[in-house]
């Protein structure tokens, strides 16, 4: 792949933090694999902002929006045809049971030759409890979301957990060349 670049997707709510770390987390990820030589990276969101557009092409992104459809909820529009995409994509990252679904959607549908890679950010059995939940409650809550998690993680090409104790948690769920640090020939 040495004449031709990289390119990488990822797929996020928003660009500015305007709901939280995962999106931080994702434009600090994005503005680093920019930075390397050969890579065009892409960033999805559900809708462009003139501003937030500079900002990322001033660190070397590309964001992309989602088509809008009447009636369809914003993350489900991440799973449809993006604007701005040109050439091949080679890696497109989801974070989380949030915006895994719409990254493997775009593999899926979009670039079947791509790589999924499944970043994990939290551990649902070790925060619902904390939180107000009407109807099933907490446990189940937790149930579903680690299940959402397990089948986006096996439909990846690699995983990265955030933080060692999400490595722990999740290893034993996963081959170990597909997470890496949990002994794999990979190494993160």
């Amino acid at each position: 792949m040495s004449a031709e670049r990289l390119t990488i997707l990822a797929v996020a709510t928003e660009w500015d933090s305007k709901h939280g770390g995962l999106s931080t987390f994702n434009r600090d990820l994005c503005t680093a694999l920019a930075q390397c030589e050969g890579v065009t990276v892409f960033c999805a969101v559900p809708a462009l902002e003139v501003d937030e557009v500079e900002r990322a092409r001033q660190v070397g992104v590309q964001l992309v929006a989602a088509v809008s459809v009447p009636g369809v909820t914003e993350l489900q529009a991440l799973e449809g045809p993006l604007q701005g995409i040109s050439e091949p994509v080679h890696v497109v990252i989801g974070h989380g049971r949030i915006s895994g679904p719409a990254a493997l959607a775009q593999v899926t549908d979009h670039f079947p030759g791509a790589a999924y890679v499944h970043f994990l950010h939290m551990d649902p059995s070790a925060i619902e409890s904390h939180k107000d939940h009407a109807g099933d409650g907490p446990a189940v809550t937790a149930d579903q979301r680690v299940d959402l998690e397990l089948k986006l993680g096996r439909q990846a090409r690699l995983i990265f957990a955030v933080g060692p104790e999400l490595q722990a948690r999740y290893s034993v769920y996963f081959h170990p060349d597909q997470l890496p640090g949990t002994g794999g020939s990979s190494q993160a």
